[in-house]
This record gives structure tokens, C-alpha cells and sequence, in this order.
């Protein structure tokens, strides 16, 4: 068993703590860091234009054809925002830490998901894993889809290689 998962349950969802309590440790997920970010954009978003009018307050705002950062080769192909909404080491607290964000900027997120030139808006939980387990998934409850299709706005989940 790996040192990971000798400790008692952090980071691990109540599906994988069930799991991980059956000694069924082969499909229990580690999450020492994981985070959500919102990003939105496209290839045609007049991003500065939508960033002045907007009410929402950016951690980042990119334009089509800038170097991307420097762990990305290449340059940007879209216009764009992105915002962290959570982070920490538990999945069941960051997604609700994400759909407390949605309910209170739905408005603000509709608006975002709407906007001309806009092609992706899009929730993204980033998560580490070790590919030493047999399993990678999460889950995502009800409500969370519910709340991100209302503003209009997709989930995704990236996981990362813990090596």
C-alpha cells in the first residue's frame, strides 16, 4: 500500500472513503491538491470589451496568439477569462465551494456562457492522481450539473500525474 493511502482519508471522496475502508485500496483516488477554475473563451470574444463590463473580477485574461505560459509550448488560438473558484484537498468541498460560487454569479455566468464569440465556459476541476490505481473518476452530483447547465456553462475534470 502506498504511503498515500495509509493516511486516514484525506482528500479521498465518500465513495473512494467507503472504498478505501473495504480494503478495496486498488480503486481509492489520492487528491492531495486539486483546484476548480472557470474558464471562458473563443476565438472570436472581444475579451477586453467583455472584461470592462464585467462584474465578475479575472485572476487572468488572455488574447488570441499570445505565448502561452511557460510550462505550455505554443501560442494561444482563442481570446479569454479564467478564475480560480476553489482549492484544498478534499473533492467534496471544492465542488461545494464551486456550486456555492454558481448559485451566487448565475447571472453574471449566464451572461459570460452568452456572449458573442464566447465557445467554451467551462468549470474545470483539476486533479491529481496516481496511475498506480486501477481507477480514475469522480463524481459530480446532481446539482452541480443542474446549476453549471443552468448558467450554461459545461463540467470537466483533468487529472494530472502525481510523478
Amino acid at each position: 500500500m502506498t504511503e498515500d493511502l495509509q493516511r486516514p482519508h484525506q482528500g479521498l471522496s465518500v465513495l473512494n472513503r467507503l472504498r478505501h475502508e473495504s480494503n478495496r485500496t486498488e480503486w481509492a483516488i489520492c487528491f492531495p491538491r486539486l483546484a476548480c477554475i472557470f474558464r471562458a473563451g473563443g476565438t472570436a470574444f472581444n475579451v477586453d470589451a467583455f472584461v470592462q463590463s464585467s462584474s465578475l473580477d479575472w485572476d487572468e485574461v488572455w488574447h488570441i496568439g499570445e505565448v502561452k505560459a511557460v510550462r505550455r509550448a505554443g501560442r494561444r488560438n482563442t481570446s479569454g477569462v479564467q478564475k480560480l473558484i476553489a482549492d484544498g484537498d478534499n473533492f467534496d468541498t471544492l465542488v461545494a465551494e464551486a456550486a456555492a460560487f454558481l448559485k451566487a454569479h448565475s447571472t453574471g455566468l449566464a451572461r459570460v456562457a452568452s456572449t458573442d464569440g464566447v465557445e467554451f465556459a467551462t468549470f474545470d476541476f483539476g486533479l491529481t492522481w496516481d496511475p498506480s490505481h486501477a481507477a480514475r473518476y469522480v463524481h459530480l452530483p446532481a446539482e452541480m450539473v443542474k446549476l453549471a447547465a443552468a448558467a450554461g456553462c459545461s463540467l470537466e475534470v483533468s487529472f494530472y500525474d502525481l510523478r
